[in-house]
């Protein structure tokens, strides 16, 4: 586990062998920054990241025990990111979200699910193709 501060701890759950995999570079990132940014309440933040084989994929989520997203917040998140206009609102999603329907068109998966007061969970599932040497 890392701590970013005394209330703000990062747990990483990652397969030995996912290094063996290719993915795309950065983005994570954007989803780990919006936890500290927008999840964190008066309670310690607890972010946990997960890497793993799924199946004929690389499932990877990023959860945390936040504040949460309301049901209507949260449907509005996941129809801008799919639409340009959703650009503007939620930058790192919609930039994510972008990118992998570029690498992976329609053989990838991008889910969020959130409760209030408990957390939110965004998983991101992509093809497993082996790093070739």
């Amino acid at each position: 586990a890392v701590h970013y501060n005394e209330h703000v701890h990062f747990k990483w759950e990652i397969e030995p062998d996912i290094e063996a995999y290719e993915c795309t570079r950065m983005f994570l990132q954007p989803l780990i920054e919006n936890c500290v940014i927008h999840a964190f309440g008066k309670d310690d933040l607890v972010v946990i990241i997960r890497c793993k084989r799924d199946g004929n994929g690389l499932l990877f989520e990023v959860e945390d025990n936040g504040t949460g997203i309301s049901e209507t917040d949260l449907n509005n998140i996941r129809n801008a990111i799919k639409e340009e206009n959703g650009y503007d609102l939620h930058v790192g999603l919609s930039n994510i979200y972008s990118r992998l329907k570029l690498l992976y068109g329609d053989s990838f998966s991008f889910d969020i699910q959130s409760s209030l007061g408990i957390g939110t969970i965004v998983a991101i599932k992509i093809p497993a193709k082996k790093i070739s040497k």
